[in-house]
């Protein structure tokens, strides 16, 4: 099987990034079965959520298993 490699969406400018006053901003997009985000990071949180399908979450040396209409919150 081959993977696809999706880059991890890049926000076009600061007033993209959370705030004390503005502390939630969203994204979302559609993956093909097959992708992988290459690792990234942020300052803030991330809610991680599937809509359809098994989402395999990792993290350090961690993994998360994340079922249809389930979340989880990277810190």
């Amino acid at each position: 099987m081959r993977i696809s490699i999706v880059t991890h969406t890049q926000f076009d400018s600061d007033r993209d990034d959370p705030t004390p006053e503005r502390p939630l901003t969203m994204s979302g997009r559609d993956l093909p079965a097959n992708a992988n985000l290459l690792p990234h990071h942020h300052p803030w949180g991330q809610f991680t959520y599937a809509m359809q399908g098994v989402m395999r979450v990792t993290v350090n040396n961690s993994s998360w298993i994340v079922p249809p209409q389930r979340a989880r919150y990277l810190a």
